[in-house]
């Protein structure tokens, strides 16, 4: 058990070590995180007010599945083309919809919450196929699988504390609204272009939203200059872990999987052979030896369609489950880059306000020297005028200080030309716009601040929530792996038991 609780550990470390892991990295920050951010996260996750029927039904269940997809239609459209529509039913509610919508649907809760793990749906294109099962027609096979993931993406978000509580889940599982319009509606209608322009707990909020327009956007290929503080070495280490586990269920159980599951349907197939060749050689016979050999050709047949229907609920119980932790480990990822995004907005805020200033230092340094300049200026031409005023005797013992003062002026005015040839009116301007930049790039700093603190606070809480119910899957993977072997064995028996008493 020991062992077995090591291993379904997602970051490969105790429940305990990994609460540990997380709390230490909350304490020490290089942001100087504050009990506002918790409070201010913590005000985004009570409940609020049912703000429709379908919120009330979502509250007043806890038991899985509460909604299931009964049914799939194929429809055409006036250009020829054709979709299916996948029928949803929770109680006595039913509404359809197609994959596009389920595709929308999710994409717009990602942006909608971009510090919450929102459930993946299963791959557009047939080439998502885990096995070619040869008794099954590919195309229904292929529909039946995105049945079963589409209902778990829609059961993953009824039981998730805070996408169920949105208002486009509810219109989704709604007939009586047109999800176009939902679409084209608020919340989903005031999102940003780009979803690093908006607060990140209420991306649809207009608090703030002249500054958030205004954020950079960092370059793909932009690095942190701090990567040495605790935060970054710890969500680092996370990611790290997520990355190697992700590779493991990808390169090995999913290859070992699909490697198992063929040989199970070449063991069909050598049955089927064998229960062939079984029941040719009866024919030949006659009496209780026909009538034995025929039975043993039958008991063959059984095998061959037992092993196919091992295949066919391991496709189900463990092949679309790898599939899908496997999507949940990327949108893991992809949270963490998000918050590696919005601390490198914050990194680029601070350089670009820290060149600002040097360029108001420099500006204001240069006023003063022009007025310097200019007040020197001034005295040198009242002093020139306050010679006229001098008497006879007094012009003689001064005219040699008369000749050499318009020299001198014409020179200093000469040497400072450049400094001084912009008028005092513009210099302020540019001094005032530098002021009022300044001034919003420190707004815009004590944002990005804030929101790259509540990011990295927020996703730590996701993951905590995340790694729980990750632990819990994986624990009914591997239960229910067991129970179709179990079955498979029983069933095999049987048949051989039956094929015994009868021979």
């Amino acid at each position: 058990m020991e062992s077995i609780e090591k291993e379904n550990t997602v970051f490969g470390e105790s429940s305990q070590c990994r609460r540990s892991f997380f709390y230490e990295s909350e304490q020490i920050s290089t942001l100087n995180k504050t009990d506002e951010d918790s409070t201010e996260i913590e005000s985004c996750r009570i409940e609020e007010a049912m703000c429709c029927h379908i919120h009330s039904i979502l509250n007043s269940i806890y038991e899985e599945p509460i909604i299931s997809i009964v049914d799939t239609e194929k429809i055409g459209e006036n250009a020829g083309r054709r979709f299916i529509t996948y029928k949803i039913r929770m109680k006595n509610l039913e509404v359809r919809r197609r994959y596009s919508e389920f595709e929308s649907l999710r994409k717009s809760l990602s942006r909608l919450f971009p510090t919450l793990i929102v459930p993946p749906i299963p791959e557009k294109h047939s080439m998502y196929l885990t096995v070619s099962l040869s008794s099954v027609n590919k195309d229904g096979n292929f529909i039946i699988q995105r049945k079963r993931m589409l209902q778990v993406f829609l059961n993953r978000c009824a039981f998730h504390p805070i996408l169920k509580r949105s208002h486009v889940f509810h219109c989704f599982l709604n007939e009586d609204i047109p999800w176009s319009q939902v679409l084209e509606s608020p919340p989903i209608s005031l999102l940003p272009q780009n979803i690093l322009m908006a607060p990140p707990l209420n991306p649809c909020s207009p608090i703030n939203s002249n500054i958030y327009q205004c954020l950079p956007i960092p370059p793909s290929t932009a690095k942190l200059s701090n990567i040495h503080n605790r935060d970054e070495i710890q969500f680092v280490e996370i990611e790290r872990k997520i990355k190697d586990l992700q590779q493991f269920i990808g390169n090995d159980l999913v290859k070992i999987n699909k490697s198992i599951m063929k040989h199970y349907e070449d063991l069909a197939y050598n049955f089927s052979e064998l229960g062939a060749a079984y029941n040719i050689l009866s024919i030949s016979e006659i009496g209780e030896l026909a009538s034995g050999i025929e039975r043993f050709g039958l008991a063959n047949d059984l095998n061959c369609q037992s092993n196919h229907e091992l295949v066919k609920n391991l496709d189900s119980v463990l092949s679309e489950p790898l599939k899908e932790f496997m999507q949940f480990h990327e949108v893991a990822r992809s949270r963490l880059k998000y918050r590696y995004q919005k601390v490198l907005q914050y990194e680029i805020i601070v350089n670009i306000l820290n060149q600002n200033k040097n360029i108001l230092d420099a500006l204001e340094r240069s006023e003063m020297e022009a007025q310097k300049i200019e007040s020197s200026l001034a005295r040198l031409n009242n002093s020139e005028s306050n010679l006229s005023t001098l008497n006879s005797d007094d012009l003689n013992e001064h005219e040699q200080t008369k000749q050499i003062i318009p020299t001198f002026i014409e020179k200093i005015t000469g040497a400072v030309k450049g400094m001084i040839d912009v008028d005092s009116t513009t210099r302020k301007k540019n001094i005032e716009k530098i002021y009022e930049k300044i001034s919003q790039l420190e707004n815009a700093l004590k944002i990005t601040k804030k929101d790259a603190n509540i990011v990295g606070q927020a996703i730590i809480e996701e993951f905590e929530r995340f790694h729980g119910f990750i632990r819990k899957d994986y624990c009914e993977l591997m239960i229910n792996i067991g129970k179709c072997y179990i079955e498979w064995a029983k069933k095999n028996v049987k048949i051989w038991e039956d094929a015994k008493c009868l021979i």
